[in-house]
């Protein structure tokens, strides 16, 4: 790991410090010194209203507080969740839910919309029967909502292929413009992304509605996106839309070298076991950290000689080489996936200017989810 994160843990956890002994782990953390330097490089690299980025990465509101106060006003989410913490924070907002709704979950988002009369909920059409349930489900809702349609230009994840979506139309929802997500495409596949591009801007100039938006790109394609210039070109605005560039991870390591970004999100972890020589348990297993990575899955912070092996539930075996943490140590780890490890905490530990924040919940993650909430509004 680099000295910039060695630095950046360090005063993490000088700010941390009249808590240290007392902070149960595994803890997420989250430097909002980093957050606002994040932000501000990829708005400086996106330019004026090209960044809509995704809040499935952080889930927190005190995030979503520094994109707004960095310029930023429009959003994806996934989840009904996401969505409301983003109109609570958020004044004047426009946010694409960014999933195929249900009908239930449709005539949600509209009564939450409801809600919020100075903020705009936009829904993804997943295929022409999709669109068509919606327009049902959406007959009697209490707002009229938009939509865009979802075009799937490669990833085969969701979304209907271009040739496929004919001349979509609705009575009870506004159509609006095209999402298509090349997750499919990796960080050096220029001419794979230029195929995507194509064939979005081939039905953008076919469809019977006005496109008012394209939105493309998570975080290992923005960049070929942003560079495309005939995505500029017509009446519509194009928008890219990672999310996860605000705390980076290991993953995202070619973005975070362009951008120059900085480390934001640790989960602080303790030695609980060190069984033989050159072996340590941690106590932040696959219930703590990106479950959905294999191992490594992380790296830790000082520690350039460790190596995570396969994780149990509430455990991460370690091989070591020369000076170890010893058991009750406390190891700052990057995760490989920060969006599914924030995903598996309730709360997050805030740090800014070296000043403990102290702890905050995140209304939106797994572990916070109260769908009778929507019964409720």
């Amino acid at each position: 790991m680099s000295d910039q994160h060695e630095r950046r843990v360090a005063a993490i956890i000088r700010g941390l410090g009249p808590r240290l002994d007392d902070l149960i782990t595994p803890a997420l953390v989250f430097d909002l010194d980093a957050v606002e330097h994040n932000v501000a490089a990829m708005r400086s690299f996106a330019g004026e209203g090209r960044w809509r980025p995704h809040v499935k990465t952080h889930k927190h509101p005190e995030v979503v507080r520094r994109l707004l106060d960095g310029g930023v006003r429009d959003f994806k989410c996934a989840t009904l969740d996401e969505l409301v913490m983003l109109l609570e924070v958020g004044a004047q907002v426009d946010v694409v839910l960014a999933y195929p709704v249900t009908g239930p979950m449709a005539r949600a988002a509209a009564h939450i919309a409801l809600q919020h009369p100075h903020s705009t909920v936009r829904l993804l059409a997943d295929s022409p029967e999709h669109l068509a349930s919606l327009d049902h489900a959406l007959r009697d809702a209490p707002v009229r909502l938009s939509a865009l349609l979802d075009v799937d230009v490669g990833m085969h994840r969701t979304g209907t292929a271009p040739h496929r979506w004919g001349s979509p139309s609705a009575e009870h929802l506004d159509l609006v413009g095209l999402h298509g997500y090349e997750g499919h495409v990796r960080w050096p596949q220029a001419d794979v992304a230029k195929a995507c591009y194509r064939a979005l801007l081939e039905l953008a100039s076919h469809v019977r509605f006005d496109v008012q938006w394209i939105v493309t790109s998570g975080t290992h394609a923005f960049h070929h996106a942003l560079a495309h210039a005939a995505l500029t070109e017509g009446p519509w605005t194009h928008q890219v839309s990672p999310g996860t560039l605000v705390l980076s991870d290991l993953r995202s390591a070619r973005a975070a070298e362009l951008l120059q970004l900085q480390q934001a999100a640790f989960v602080l972890s303790r030695v609980v076991s060190r069984t033989q020589p050159g072996r340590i348990t941690l106590d932040a297993g696959s219930k703590a950290l990106n479950p959905d990575c294999p191992p490594p899955a992380c790296a830790a912070v000082g520690y350039p000689d460790l190596v995570a092996l396969a994780a149990s539930e509430e455990h991460r075996p370690c091989a070591v080489e020369g000076d170890a943490p010893r058991p009750g140590d406390l190891v700052a780890l990057i995760p490989e996936h920060v969006c599914t490890t924030v995903n598996m905490y309730r709360e997050v530990q805030l740090v800014r200017d070296g000043v403990d924040e102290g702890p905050t919940p995140i209304p939106a993650s797994q572990r916070s989810h109260d769908l009778t909430v929507f019964v409720r509004r």
